[in-house]
């Protein structure tokens, strides 16, 4: 295999290529080979069968990909993460499987349409369960529907990555009450009482765990009977999924495992179809995969290779959980870093405007030294932090690319957005407004107000003597609808001062033109048309190169994904997809990366690459660590349902919910992975790796300063 790939190997990445093991485990720490074992292998083995290829995120896709490229690879060789395999085969199967044909990923907000559904019967006061006797509807999260359903779409996709049925999901709530409150709540007082908690817990913790008998009694009523609302909620949920035309990570995979176990003889002849799977950073998989695993290997599936680390988890706060030990390996494989890993540079700065300025000068100095921009990365914990540095260092000059799943200009698409909706129908006040006060139109604050007001409106410079009712602003409903009748008509031209009042005509005769123009054309073709006609695309053209590129994508990426919202069938005006786009309905593919900018993302958005030079930015209070929000509502087989706000008397948690983060010291585990994605970011970097952040913690923080455990 060496001589047929003509690459350089270490024996043991040579060993973990070639063995023949049905079920293979190779581990080793970052930089130690295993993507390139696994491309070996899949190169291997493509000249007999197609290889599935599964990737924890897009970010090893990638790598996975390019080391096929380093490798010359040729053959069928199926490279993906799981959501996207199960999307591929759900689709190219789904009367079989039971779904829609134009089946698409849709993110959270997928879950979030099909919960919006599932609860009408809830929301009209409809379902059965709710003429209970004993039911009491003062439940945590009910008084505000758009929150409780939020919530509850978060436990559902909890739910369906763990693969959790209705019925044990209604079984674990029924059992989890006694577990924790027994017969009464003579358990919970004696829990709550446990003097090994109270270093655990904070303020709030210990105010929640001095609930007395009667408050929860109350709590546990209330437990019961949103775990009611809860199951049926869920069995609604499974329903409407199963005709969606999104859906989420969790919902696909579960949908396609959930047919394989159905349907034995499709999944037998998908298992067989491939000569082997390949698992790269199992350690950070969905947690459904370790089931989508065992049903392909029962299946007939031929082999399976599993490659990771357990100290590189990072995204366990995501719901991702270790594949690492789905199957019993028959080989174990470990092994070494194939070279010494640079000694990070640790510094810590008096503010962020300090910290950037370092950073920028330190990357330009590199630049100037001969590194491609492309050979550099700033990582940081979250995407909104990010896209902040992203942009503070393109403030300073620097050629940055955005964050992959971000907007590289996000005003000027929404303002491109904004005009596309009113082209599409004028009188839509929002978008109006925004486009009023854009860098399109111009007017001023000044100017906008005066075009709000009603044309019947009185105006008197006068005392108001005897002036009476004559005086009361208009009816609402000629309030709401003045700006576009003043826009549109030219009602209120002559309040305006010269100058606005030219750039308002122009305006006027300008959209007047492009509403002919567009007029019964599909919104894909009206987008682009107005990005056009609208100087948007040459504004985006005429951009330094790394930037220019990656603006034309992502109008690109709107464009796509508003036409592919047409090619579902479904027929939506342009107006309805800017709004489901605004909120997050719309799926919107992720940008590639920029071959000519330094890379700004997360660090579990960098899964799986590396850089000559990696910057870790941002550890400050939290930023890095994040700030730890846990679940408002969760799920445990044992415990049952976890659910944090307390509608009883006392503490605004539950008892229960502050016992069992405390009693599963939720928040240590969580400290320790935002420690491991520290360490892991660092080892993106393969030249030299840096660590920055700003300020420090306050004293009842010093655990969450990483700068003060690096030095």
């Amino acid at each position: 295999m060496r001589a047929e790939i003509a690459i350089d190997v270490t024996p043991a990445v040579h060993a973990a290529a070639s063995a023949e093991s049905d079920v293979l485990a190779v581990t080793g720490p970052p930089g130690s080979g295993k993507t390139t074992a696994l491309a070996m292998r899949a190169v291997a083995r493509a000249a007999v069968a197609p290889v599935l290829v599964i990737c924890s995120h897009a970010s090893g896709v990638r790598a996975f990909r390019n080391e096929l490229a380093r490798l010359g690879a040729s053959g069928d060789i199926q490279l993906g993460t799981a959501p996207e395999h199960c999307l591929r085969w759900l689709r190219a199967h789904h009367a079989l499987a039971g779904v829609r044909a134009d089946l698409r990923a849709g993110g959270e907000a997928a879950s979030q349409a099909i919960i919006r559904e599932a609860a009408a019967g809830l929301l009209d006061m409809s379902w059965p369960e709710l003429q209970i006797a004993d039911l009491d509807l003062n439940l945590p999260f009910l008084s505000r529907p758009d929150k409780f359903l939020d919530e509850a779409a978060a436990l559902m996709r909890q739910l369906r990555s763990g693969r959790v049925s209705p019925d044990e999901f209604e079984r674990g709530c029924a059992a989890g009450v006694t577990a924790f409150y027994g017969d009464e709540v003579e358990a919970a007082v004696a829990k709550c009482l446990d003097p090994a908690l109270q270093s655990r817990v904070g303020k709030r913790g210990r105010d929640a765990l001095r609930a007395n008998a009667s408050t929860l009694q109350q709590q546990k009523r209330a437990e019961r009977g949103l775990a009611v609302l809860l199951g049926r909620l869920y069995r609604e949920y499974l329903r409407v999924a199963r005709s969606a035309a999104l859906m989420s990570d969790e919902d696909l995979i579960d949908e396609c495992v959930r047919w394989l176990a159905e349907d034995g003889t499709s999944a037998r002849a998908l298992a067989r179809s491939y000569s082997c799977a390949l698992v790269d950073d199992a350690e950070d998989a969905p947690a459904a995969l370790v089931d989508l695993v065992i049903a392909l290997t029962a299946a007939g599936l031929p082999g399976v290779t599993l490659a990771g680390w357990p100290d590189s988890m990072i995204d366990g706060l995501q719901g991702r959980r270790s594949a690492l030990g789905a199957l019993n390996a028959s080989e174990r494989i470990v092994l070494a870093p194939l070279g010494a890993s640079p000694e990070p540079r640790i510094a810590r700065y008096e503010n962020e405007v300090e910290e950037v300025a370092s950073v920028a000068a330190a990357i330009a100095e590199l630049c100037a030294q001969g590194a491609a921009p492309s050979e550099i990365a700033v990582l940081t914990r979250s995407a909104d932090a990010a896209a902040v540095y992203a942009q503070r260092f393109e403030e300073l000059g620097l050629p940055v690319d955005a964050p992959l799943d971000r907007f590289a200009a996000p005003s000027e698409i929404s303002d491109w957005l904004a005009l596309g909706a009113i082209v599409d129908d004028p009188s839509d006040h929002e978008h109006l407004l925004r486009v009023l006060a854009s860098p399109l139109v111009g007017l001023a604050d000044a100017s906008i107000y005066a075009m709000c007001e009603d044309p019947a409106a009185v105006t008197q410079l006068a005392l108001d003597v005897g002036v009476g009712d004559e005086r009361k602003r208009p009816e609402s409903e000629r309030q709401r609808t003045a700006l576009a009748r003043n826009m549109l008509e030219g009602t209120v031209d002559a309040r305006l001062p010269d100058e606005p009042r030219a750039v308002a005509v122009r305006f006027r005769r300008q959209l007047a033109r492009w509403r002919e123009q567009y007029s019964g054309m599909p919104a894909p073709a009206v987008l682009a048309g107005v990005m056009k006609a609208s100087g948007f695309a040459q504004r985006w053209a005429s951009a330094p190169p790394h930037r220019r590129e990656r603006l034309q994508q992502d109008a690109l990426r709107v464009i796509e994904a508003f036409a592919a919202d047409g090619a579902s069938g479904r027929r939506r005006s342009l107006l309805e997809l800017v709004r489901a786009f605004e909120e997050d309905e719309l799926p919107v593919r992720a940008a590639d990366r920029s071959p000519d900018a330094v890379v700004c993302d997360t660090i579990s958005g960098s899964k799986g690459e590396r850089w000559p030079h990696v910057f870790i930015v941002g550890l400050a209070h939290e930023r890095f660590p994040r700030i730890y929000v846990s679940r408002a509502m969760a799920f445990s087989r044992t415990y049952g349902l976890i659910v944090r706000e307390n509608v009883a008397p006392g503490a605004a948690q539950t008892a229960k919910f502050a016992w069992y983060y405390a009693r599963f010291e939720a928040k240590a585990l969580y400290l320790a992975e935002e420690r491991r994605a520290l360490s892991y970011g660092l080892s993106r970097g393969w030249r030299s790796a840096s660590a920055s952040g700003f300020g420090k913690p306050p004293r009842w923080a010093k655990d969450y300063d990483l700068i003060a455990t690096m030095t």
